[in-house]
């Protein structure tokens, strides 16, 4: 009968052994998805603001230029000494431009 107790109990105490390592297990799983989900979250939110930076950045230097173009197109008179400080100013304003020429 002892035996049996025994063996019974060595079982049970296997069993609640595993079961710990199960559960353990389930909760690191657990941490690391609510750890991961986070991390995406983060990262998700940083590249759409760094995407709407670049897209206002973008539409300023697109209307600047549509200016210039316009300055182009409605002056008949339209030479090198006008052109000089009106693209100096936008060069100024908008660094990631390098260059601008008057072209005939």
């Amino acid at each position: 009968m002892w035996l049996k107790v025994k063996a019974l109990l060595s079982r049970s105490g296997l069993l609640f052994c595993l079961l710990g390592l199960a559960l353990a297990g389930l909760a690191c799983w657990i941490s690391y998805e609510l750890q991961l989900g986070q991390q995406r979250k983060a990262y998700s939110h940083e590249i759409n603001s760094t995407f709407q930076v670049v897209g206002q950045r973008m539409a300023v230097a697109e209307a600047s230029l549509d200016a210039l173009v316009g300055l182009y197109q409605a002056s008949d008179d339209m030479d090198a000494a006008l052109f000089t400080p009106f693209s100096r100013r936008i060069l100024q304003e908008h660094g990631f431009l390098d260059s601008l020429e008057y072209l005939t």
